[in-house]
């Protein structure tokens, strides 16, 4: 982003809005070969092409920038969950196996994201210093990702009962959070399991079509 306004123009919002993303990509990236500890403004704004002072002026400090990172990283990750269970084109069953894929890949892609789904267990690549925002924004991550699931789960299981699905999702969601937790290196191998798993609570998904 070579394009950045003079000092005492106003700053339009599309710009603005392109170096948060931007800036937040890009200590994603960083973080996945050092600790938050390591991540400096300057190598942020080098990377983005943009000053150090715009980057505090868009986060206000460090801090501001590690809260606005997790929250980044949560709504990313909740989006992407959200897309792939609605997707009418992808039958029940194969949506939840999809979504229990992307939630690997999205683990092993970003540090932040693994320690959000994890309660805040960081792994050595990420510094403890981060685990104030992910603390804070862990929790209602984890809530929304239940609730979302509850809701998606009795509009395709219609005639399971409510505790059925309730225990059922908090299962699927514990088991899910297990292999990350253990760092099971065959995906593949583990979100067929998941799925076994899955028709085994929810038998109703397995007869639900497209």
């Amino acid at each position: 982003m070579n394009d950045e306004p003079g000092r005492g123009s106003a700053v339009p919002t599309s710009f603005r809005q392109g170096v948060r993303e931007a800036a937040l990509d890009a200590a994603t990236r960083q973080l996945a070969n050092v600790g938050w500890d390591q991540i400096r403004f300057g190598h942020i704004a080098a990377e983005v092409g943009v000053s150090r002072p715009t980057l505090y002026a868009e986060f206000g400090n460090k801090d501001g920038f590690g809260e606005a990172l997790v929250q980044h990283e949560a709504q990313r990750f909740l989006v992407g969950i959200t897309t792939i269970l609605y997707d009418s084109q992808i039958a029940p069953l194969s949506a939840v196996k999809a979504a229990v894929s992307y939630t690997f890949a999205e683990a092993d892609q970003s540090p932040v994201t693994r320690a959000i789904l994890t309660s805040g267990t960081v792994d050595g690549r990420t510094s403890d210093s981060l685990l104030p925002f992910i603390t804070t924004r862990g929790a209602p991550v984890m809530a929304s990702v239940n609730g979302g699931l509850l809701v998606w789960f009795s509009e395709q299981c219609e005639h399971t009962p409510a505790r059925e699905l309730v225990e059922g999702v908090d299962v699927i969601v514990r088991v899910v959070v297990s292999y990350l937790l253990a760092q099971e290196s065959d995906h593949k191998q583990s979100t067929e399991r998941i799925g076994r798993l899955v028709t085994k609570l929810m038998p109703e998904l397995s007869t639900s079509l497209i």
